[in-house]
């Protein structure tokens, strides 16, 4: 009883095997192997590379003045910043991630608002403790306090 030679494309099993997988027709997948990535036609009106700079100068005036963050320093954080953003976000405040950067960027700025820059502090957290209406009676109650 003779064998039969089998010749197997090793290429092609794969591009069968991913095409099973993922159900799209054979002619439709990659060659198997590191793909290059997608050349970037522009920056869009979404891109980060749009919208960091004018953040940046923005932070500087308003959060950062005593730091003299001067324009050749801010250049080079915005552009390494919108870099970043643009790794780990891709496609700006539109793209699939944009609505974990708008609420960092809320909740940043709901804090900021709440800093008091006298003290250098934060608002406490917990329940609202009310403050004694007046001057202590026995020493130990306010004012006004329903405890005798």
């Amino acid at each position: 009883m003779g064998v039969n030679k089998v010749d197997v494309d090793p290429v092609q099993l794969d591009r069968q095997a991913d095409a099973i997988l993922h159900r799209a027709p054979i002619d439709e997948l990659p060659p198997p192997g590191p793909q290059a990535e997608p050349q970037k036609e522009s920056a869009d009106e979404e891109s980060w590379h749009q919208m960091i700079p004018g953040l940046t100068t923005m932070l500087a005036m308003l959060v950062f003045p005593q730091w003299g963050f001067v324009e050749e320093e801010q250049k080079a954080f915005s552009t390494a910043a919108a870099d970043v953003l643009e790794h780990a976000f891709p496609g700006g405040m539109g793209g699939r991630y944009g609505c974990y950067v708008r609420l960092m960027m809320v909740t940043a700025g709901v804090t900021l608002a709440r800093f008091d820059a006298d003290t250098g502090k934060f608002p406490p957290i917990g329940p609202r403790r009310e403050k004694p209406v007046g001057p202590a009676v026995d020493g130990s109650a306010a004012a006004g306090s329903d405890t005798p």
